[in-house]
């Protein structure tokens, strides 16, 4: 089969009712399995002989096609529209539809920023007291939950009693094995504190 007439066959499918024309198209369905129309014309082919499509003819076709929506067109014998031409015409209509509506939001807006005209406004930075960060790092914070033996024993050094005391009690609550141990302590700090 040559190349005009196998065209020929693709513009116009329902000149193709010859057998061996439909063996022909089979065949070179089967030599280039991935030539999707020559499994299309085979299955029309298959259609107008048979008057009814079989199913594995039909399958191939359109697991082969790479538009089935032009494949249904051809196999119910409808007019081909380009399916491209109509959805490009839907894309365009709503791509600028959405455009103009981002352009007027966006402009109101910027109409509604220029109108507000707002500014920031920093706040001042604190001046660098040593005597102010001195006085934080002593400060304890309340929620602090990092508390352990050596800070605790580094307290009692300070003869900060009072903090390593605190320190022990949350110990104490964290490991309740080593509760005993941290009682003992306890009562030693405050035996101290009391001297």
């Amino acid at each position: 089969m040559d190349i005009s007439t196998f065209n020929s066959y693709i513009k116009q499918p329902a000149n193709l009712l010859q057998d061996a024309d439909i063996s022909l198209i089979k065949e070179i369905s089967k030599e280039y399995p991935f030539f999707h129309s020559a499994h299309l014309i085979h299955a029309i082919a298959k259609n107008q002989t048979e008057g009814i499509f079989r199913q594995n003819d039909l399958k191939t076709a359109a697991i082969y096609s790479t538009n089935r929506i032009k494949l249904y067109n051809y196999l119910n014998n409808e007019k081909a529209i380009p399916i491209e031409k109509i959805s490009d015409q839907k894309k365009d209509d709503r791509v600028n539809t959405v455009t103009i509506e981002k352009k007027e939001q966006n402009r109101k807006l910027i109409d509604k920023f220029i109108e507000l005209n707002p500014s920031i406004k920093r706040p001042k930075a604190e001046f660098y007291s040593s005597t102010k960060m001195a006085s934080r790092s002593i400060d304890e914070d309340p929620n602090n939950d990092f508390v352990t033996e050596t800070l605790a024993e580094i307290h009692v050094k300070q003869n900060n009693y009072l903090k390593a005391i605190k320190i022990y009690k949350k110990l104490s609550l964290l490991n309740p094995e080593k509760s005993n141990y941290f009682a003992e302590l306890i009562k030693n700090l405050k035996e101290k504190i009391n001297e």
